[in-house]
């Protein structure tokens, strides 16, 4: 497993990215890779400060995909978009 399909392209992260695109109405671009998943989200809207919540979120879904991914491997339990979105 890549990092590019456990974070962006996989299934499980392309339904967690877009339940927050669709909770934070972006357009959902198709990414390659993490770093334009990233930037593709800090750019999608015009107005958005750097304090903003929006800015925080991207780091949330991959800190979670990666917790989620971890106790999957090391504690057996089972990865799910729906674990990682409750």
């Amino acid at each position: 497993e890549t990092v590019t399909h456990l974070f962006v392209i996989g299934p499980l992260a392309f339904e967690v990215w877009g339940h927050f695109a669709r909770l934070f109405n972006i357009v959902d671009q198709v990414a390659t890779g993490v770093h334009a998943r990233i930037a593709s989200w800090f750019l999608s809207r015009q107005f958005v400060t750097c304090n903003h919540i929006l800015m925080l979120v991207p780091m949330l879904v991959l800190w979670f995909i990666w917790k989620a991914m971890n106790l999957a491997r090391f504690e057996g339990s089972t990865m799910s978009a729906n674990q990682i979105l409750s």
